[in-house]
């Protein structure tokens, strides 16, 4: 009854814990000591690391600890089990560490991958005089490739494409500093606009990682990789690709790895691009959940967040997004962390047109400089896409068709369809504004073309207040596409622009999308009769953004004209 087996052959037992604990406190430190270690070391030759390691913090002997911990660092660090490998490191001193170059190392990356940028900088600071020393080892090579990937992190792109060229140099198998040299080689090539070669060289990146049983690097690989092949518009081999890794990557017990928030990321914004909303959110759930144990949230997290605001937002909680939002960004202003903080900021932005609050998305534009008169001449990224949404939004057609020309130049260049595609439509609501219908359409024909064979239906639905009519019409080049839009999208018509009115008007008038402020001034002055011009000049606005206001009215109240909106606001109460 005091004995329990350890395997399913019983040969091997451990005192039950209550009479372990009793049989404990009889024993002096030294003897406490010894059993610890000869229990570590039983627990290393019989494949339990954790454990192992366990019972070596336990015994007290740092020098037993370091090289306990230093057998099984690689291991867990590769399989993603960075929470853990960060808790035994705690066990130990830093000035002990400092002395252990390999053990310091593997801090520093935890320190980094926790987001903890400051401490990391200091710390790397004080073990750099060390590294000198030990030149030609795995150690450095994995110490020169954190630099690299910290830099890479803060937008540092001269270090980045600079520093896997020493690593590749130098080490050559260590699996962290061939992720980096790709990482790196395929960012100068998707920023040079050699999409097709970037994509190329993390498929090869992915395969290689993979087949070494790096689960970190293959899902660093992927995580990346995926993401642009989201930018040439290949959604469904994204699904494809993240699906096949989460059965890949499994412990031995045939549960996710922790790493795993790396693929649920990426497939999440694939079914939010697909519209499956449920899918979106619960991956995104998952994946932040995951990078969070994984001490990755400050690295990862902001492709979860824009997905988990996104889908709030096509559900119509706007506040939800903005706070989600709001919340994230205060998180990141602390990490010093590069990237997110400007994309955050532009969905933030976005957020704020589509609800009809251009003082806010004027706020986020002024600090960086855009040039209404001088569209960007290198590659677009998603701020300049929000800047020229700002533009629509303020009525400033001209340098928003300026701008629209440049971008969606430089995107069929790149090969980057799904910017493409986001350009296209924002262009349909420019021939929209500016009354040129028959270009509306024959736009939003190639921009069904790019969406339809991939099933991109949210760029579509999103846009839908102000380019229904016009996607109607475009019916006959991907029917089943646009049929799926009137089933999926929230305010798109699901009868005929001049059906009869069925149900009751309190009804309907509870089920209509609320009209802004804005959108219940111009209305009010609709309804008196004035022409766009007139109340442009009395709200103080430009006749581009009465028409952008008078688009989402119709939309809203499902109708197809100026008059029509009036009459139908009366009979809903409205006006």
């Amino acid at each position: 009854m005091f004995l329990i087996p350890l395997d399913t052959k019983e040969c091997w037992y451990r005192y039950h814990s209550l009479f372990s604990k009793f049989l404990y406190v009889r024993l002096d430190r030294e003897r406490r000591q010894r059993l610890h270690l000869r229990a570590a070391k039983w627990y290393e030759n019989n494949k339990m690391p954790g454990v192992a390691v366990k019972h070596a913090i336990e015994s007290g002997s740092a020098e037993a600890s370091a090289r306990t911990i230093n057998q099984q660092a690689e291991g867990a660090f590769h399989l993603g089990y960075h929470t853990l490998l960060g808790s035994w490191l705690e066990s130990l001193s830093e000035e002990f560490i400092r002395t252990n170059f390999e053990l310091a190392v593997y801090k520093a990356w935890i320190l980094f991958l926790t987001g903890k940028i400051s401490a990391l900088r200091l710390f790397l600071d004080r073990i750099e005089p060390d590294a000198g020393r030990i030149k030609d080892t795995e150690s450095y090579r994995r110490y020169l490739s954190l630099k690299a990937w910290v830099a890479r992190s803060e937008g540092d792109a001269n270090v980045v494409i600079e520093m896997p060229l020493l690593l590749d140099s130098e080490g050559r198998e260590n699996p962290t500093v061939k992720l980096i040299s790709h990482l790196s080689v395929a960012r100068a090539a998707y920023q040079a606009g050699r999409t097709d070669e970037a994509v190329s060289v993390l498929r090869e990146a992915y395969r290689l990682e993979r087949e070494s049983g790096n689960a970190f690097a293959a899902l660093c690989a992927l995580h990346t990789l995926c993401f642009y092949l989201l930018d040439v518009g290949q959604r469904e081999e994204i699904q494809s690709l993240c699906t096949e890794a989460l059965e890949i990557f499994t412990d031995s017990q045939g549960s996710k790895l922790p790493i795993s928030g790396m693929a649920y990321l990426p497939l999440a914004v694939s079914r939010y691009e697909a519209n499956a909303l449920d899918d979106a959110k619960n991956y995104s759930e998952i994946g932040l959940s995951l990078c969070r144990n994984l001490n990755l949230e400050d690295i990862l997290v902001e492709d979860g967040t824009r997905t988990l605001a996104r889908v709030h937002l096509a559900r119509g909680r706007v506040e939800n997004a903005v706070s989600l939002l709001n919340d994230t960004l205060k998180r990141y202003e602390t990490s010093n962390l590069y990237a997110p903080i400007s994309s955050l900021q532009a969905l933030r932005a976005e957020l704020a047109i589509r609800r009809g609050d251009i003082e806010t998305a004027m706020i986020w534009a002024e600090p960086r400089a855009f040039d209404a008169l001088s569209p960007p001449t290198g590659l677009p990224g998603y701020e300049h896409i929000v800047f020229v949404r700002l533009l629509l939004a303020r009525g400033n057609l001209d340098n928003a068709s300026k701008w629209l020309l440049v971008m969606k130049n430089g995107c069929v260049q790149a090969q980057r369809n799904r910017m493409l595609l986001t350009l296209l439509l924002l262009e349909v609501i420019w021939c929209i504004l500016s009354e040129k219908t028959a270009d509306a359409v024959r736009i939003t024909e190639q921009a069904l073309m790019i969406a339809s064979p991939q099933n991109y239906r949210r760029p579509f639905i999103d846009e839908l207040p102000t380019i229904e009519s016009v996607v109607l019409q475009c019916r006959p080049i991907a029917p089943d596409f646009v049929e799926s839009l009137r089933v999926d999208g929230t305010v798109l018509s699901t009868r005929s622009l001049t059906a009869p009115v069925s149900e009751s008007i309190l009804d309907e008038s509870a089920a209509i999308e609320p009209l802004t402020r804005r959108e219940q001034e111009v209305l009010k002055l609709a309804a008196e009769a004035l022409a766009n011009r007139e109340i442009a000049d009395r709200l103080f606005i430009s006749v581009g953004t009465v028409k952008w206001h008078m688009n989402h009215i119709l939309a809203k109240l499902n109708v197809p004209s100026r008059s029509k909106a009036v009459a139908r606001a009366k009979e809903l109460g409205l006006l």
